[in-house]
């Protein structure tokens, strides 16, 4: 396969914070429920990449030392949105979640016995699964194991490509996970997720995805994704919990939104400025950032700034950023719960 072919599936296939389980610790195992770490809209969870990595041994009680991996430029934001928030999901009747990544979107069919994949979108490329690929089946535990077929069509304005193949999950190994800065995660469990790529024109590449879960942090604390095809196989990414050992954000007692507060964004798309309407219960000290998709902070509106009970109207200008036409997020934190809003300057 080209190493364009290549990039351009790696592009509609791959995400970090995807494909999620819960966990729950149960005789000194972990088990993986929908309840405590399943997609929740509204959250966020930040990523830093690391040099590459083996994914190491699998099996019972395992220490996996990532220690003396170093971190690289690169981060990334992964955004969890209903349905109504995400862009382009018309015919997507099957779909009531979306995550988003780098500018891509992925739809899923989330509930509390299972987690189905049934599109994404990249760009001007499209491709819906006639049948979906299932990630998770609830509860996962060590051990346990599923696995099936897919199938689906890419489009984009020039192209129409069948895309099939198989996939399976497995939750086959747990333990300590050892990351830089002398992080140390007890009681984790790793799900290996395999999946093949069969193209319309024969060629095919296998994709696996290991993810590492903590029984206190919804999203994964750590992934390493490999890429097989026919000529070699490599390491594509490797990323970590941006606040692993801190847990700062994505606790599993988290709540969507901030207790007994509203938020009200308008005119939504916007132009140049936009209106924020905050209905406080109480006296609160906020920070509202203003983010790109690629979870890259454009601005910092107000940090710990002390707001007072009742409503009031904050105008947002945006004006000196030169925003290009795009979605945006709207974040609004009071240092223990975050609520975050997409917006679209047009």
């Amino acid at each position: 396969m080209s190493n364009s072919k290549i990039r351009i599936m790696k592009k509609m296939v791959l995400t970090i914070a995807g494909f999620l389980g819960c966990v729950l610790l149960l005789s000194g195992q972990i088990t993986l429920t929908y309840k405590t770490h399943g997609f929740r809209p509204g959250d966020s969870h930040d990523f830093v990449f690391l040099t590459p990595a083996s994914e190491g041994a699998e099996g019972a009680n395992v220490v996996w030392d990532f220690s003396q991996l170093e971190r690289t430029n690169r981060t990334l934001t992964s955004h969890m949105l209903d349905i109504s928030s995400a862009p382009q999901a018309e015919g997507l009747s099957n779909a009531n979640f979306a995550l988003e990544e780098f500018g891509n979107y992925f739809y899923f069919n989330n509930n509390n016995k299972s987690m189905e994949q049934w599109a994404t979108v990249s760009g001007n490329s499209i491709l819906k699964y006639d049948k979906p690929i299932v990630k998770l089946k609830f509860p996962l535990n060590y051990g346990y194991k599923i696995s099936g077929n897919y199938s689906g069509v890419q489009t984009c304005p020039s192209c129409s490509t069948t895309v099939s193949g198989t996939y399976e999950v497995f939750a086959d190994a747990y333990g300590t996970i050892i990351l830089p800065n002398q992080v140390v995660i007890d009681n984790v469990l790793r799900v290996k997720q395999t999946r093949t790529i069969q193209f319309g024109q024969g060629s095919s590449i296998t994709e696996i995805t290991y993810r590492w879960y903590s029984a206190d942090v919804r999203y994964p604390v750590f992934v390493i994704i490999k890429y097989v095809t026919p000529q070699h196989s490599y390491t594509s990414e490797t990323a970590m919990y941006a606040h692993a050992g801190t847990h700062k954000k994505s606790a599993t007692a988290v709540e969507q939104t901030i207790s007994n507060s509203t938020f009200e964004v308008f005119p939504n798309p916007f132009d140049n400025q936009v209106t924020l309407r905050i209905k406080l219960a109480n006296t609160s000290k906020l920070t509202i950032e203003l983010y790109d998709l690629s979870g890259k902070l454009i601005h910092s509106f107000y940090k710990h700034h002390r707001f007072t009970a009742g409503e009031q109207d904050l105008v947002l200008s945006t004006e000196k950023f030169r925003l290009q036409n795009s979605y945006y997020y709207l974040k609004i934190s009071d240092g223990k719960q975050t609520w975050i809003e997409k917006v679209i300057k047009q």
